[in-house]
């Protein structure tokens, strides 16, 4: 019984063991998943930056192409142009719109405002020019300046909130962890506690076993000795009353003798 309960504690203390050293590397596996996601953006933002930084390198090409075409066109052909790239830019922005409005995305509503935006501000370029004395390239350096510094803020708010959400979520875990260390530990308490009463009650019934074994064996051995000393008792008796048959017998026999001496003597006188 011994070597039993010693090999169920040897078992019980290997699986400790073993299931501490998986949690152990449960928990390097998290640590490390968390070092990683660190530094890893979601493909969502990813490709949200890359369309914007996309959109700041195509209105500054624009941009530039006007600038480079008022030294080599008439200025009426290049309104003409601005007007067209103008309209290319509204029919976008409606474009977007449209999509907006039957997918319900806010962001596609951004983008459509920054059409509409753009192709206001191309058909007023000509317009302020004249009004205002303003230089056209000058003008349109800064407005591609201008442009390229939105959609480069914007993808950097971007890429600020994939990381601060990163950073909440990978917190949130770190808490969840947290939480559920202290329970971890209230049960393996529990069930080395569980286990330490269930030994104590098999070391219990063991020994009421045993005991119940030895209080057998010491019934079963005691009517024998009882036995014993009842036949020993008997023979006693039979042996006592035995000489007193035989003194009493003797003591008969005596008196006969006593009386037929008498009766001789008394025939003699």
């Amino acid at each position: 019984m011994k070597t039993l309960e010693k090999e169920k504690n040897n078992n019980e203390k290997k699986k400790e063991k073993n299931n501490q050293l998986v949690e152990n590397k449960s928990k390097k596996d998290l640590e490390e998943k968390i070092e990683k996601s660190k530094n890893r953006i979601p493909d969502e933002s990813l490709n949200k930056i890359f369309y914007n930084v996309l959109l700041a390198i195509i209105v500054m090409l624009y941009f530039f192409i006007i600038n480079i075409a008022y030294n080599r066109m008439p200025i009426i052909r290049l309104e003409k142009d601005i007007s067209i790239f103008s309209g290319i830019f509204l029919v976008l922005g409606i474009f977007f719109l449209e999509r907006a409005y039957k997918t319900d995305n806010s962001k596609k509503v951004i983008t459509a405002i920054e059409f509409f935006i753009l192709s206001a501000h191309s058909l007023s370029i000509m317009h302020i020019i004249k009004k205002y004395g303003f230089d056209f390239q000058i003008y349109l350096t800064a407005s591609a300046y201008t442009f390229s510094i939105y959609y480069t803020l914007k993808s950097i708010i971007i890429y600020v909130r994939a990381k601060k959400q990163i950073l909440d979520d990978l917190s949130d875990v770190k808490e969840i962890v947290k939480k559920e260390e202290p329970i971890k530990k209230e049960a393996k308490k529990r069930m080395t506690e569980n286990k330490d009463s269930n030994i104590k009650k098999d070391n219990i019934k063991n020994n009421k076993t045993t005991k119940k074994t030895v209080i057998d064996k010491n019934v079963k051995k005691t009517p024998e000795k009882k036995n014993t000393v009842q036949k020993s008792d008997s023979s006693k008796a039979l042996a006592k009353n035995k000489e007193e048959s035989k003194k009493t017998s003797n003591n008969k026999i005596k008196q006969n003798k006593k009386t037929n001496k008498n009766k001789e003597e008394n025939k003699n006188d």
